[in-house]
C-alpha cells in the first residue's frame, strides 16, 4: 500500500527522459547526427502530444513516419502532408509546431545534436568479432545458456572498439566485463583481444 501511495504522490514517477527519446524510435540508430536531432525533435514533438490526448505515442505517429520525416526534413506544411499521408489528421497548428520544431533542430551545432554512438568495424574487427562469437558460444554451451545472455552481438562490438582505440580511456561500462560475466568469460575476452 505504501508502494501504491508513493506512485500516486510523485508527480514525475512517469516522466520520460526527454534527452533519450530518440532511442525509442525504431530505426533511429542507422541515422546520421543531424538526423538524429530531427528524430529527437520530434519524439518530443510526439511524446507532449501523445500525454495532451492520452493517446499511444506510436498512435500519434508512427516511428517509420519520424524516420522519414528526418531523412526529408521538410521545409514546409505541404510536404509534411505528403509525408504523414492520410492516415493523421493534425490541426493547422499542430502541423506549424512539427514544422517548428524540425526547422529549429536543423540549426542545431553538431555537439549538441544526440549521438548513436554507432560505428561500423572495419574488416579486421569483424574478423576479431567473429572470434570473440565463437568463444561466447562454447563458452554458453559449457554453460548451458543462451550466448545472448553472456553478451550481446552490441556490446563486443563496443568491447573491440575500444580495444582498438588505444588511448588509454577506461573501458565502457558493459555487462560482459562486469560481475559474473567477467568471471566467466570477459576476461577470456580481454586477453584475447590483448
Amino acid at each position: 500500500m505504501k508502494t501504491l501511495q508513493k506512485l500516486l504522490t510523485n508527480e514525475y514517477s512517469f516522466q520520460t527522459d526527454s534527452d533519450t527519446l530518440w532511442k525509442r524510435v525504431k530505426g533511429a540508430t542507422r541515422l546520421n547526427r543531424k538526423k538524429l536531432a530531427i528524430v529527437q525533435a520530434i519524439a518530443i514533438w510526439r511524446e507532449h502530444l501523445a500525454q495532451q490526448k492520452d493517446r499511444n505515442r506510436r498512435k500519434i505517429l508512427a516511428d517509420d513516419i519520424i524516420i522519414d520525416l528526418a531523412f526529408t526534413a521538410p521545409e514546409n506544411i505541404q510536404v509534411i502532408d505528403q509525408i504523414i499521408g492520410a492516415k493523421y489528421h493534425f490541426e493547422d497548428d499542430k502541423k506549424q509546431q512539427l514544422l517548428d520544431v524540425i526547422t529549429e533542430a536543423q540549426q542545431s551545432a553538431l555537439e549538441n545534436c544526440p549521438d548513436s554512438d554507432f560505428e561500423a568495424l572495419d574488416s579486421d574487427q569483424k574478423q576479431t568479432l567473429k572470434s570473440l562469437q565463437h568463444i561466447i558460444n562454447t563458452k554458453a554451451e559449457q554453460l548451458g545458456i543462451s550466448p545472448a545472455i553472456l553478451c550481446s552481438r552490441k556490446e563486443l562490438e563496443k568491447l573491440i572498439l575500444w580495444h582498438d582505440q588505444k588511448d588509454g580511456s577506461q573501458p565502457p561500462e558493459l555487462n560482459i566485463i562486469q560481475g559474473w560475466r567477467l568471471h566467466n568469460i570477459g576476461q577470456g575476452l580481454l586477453e584475447t583481444l590483448k
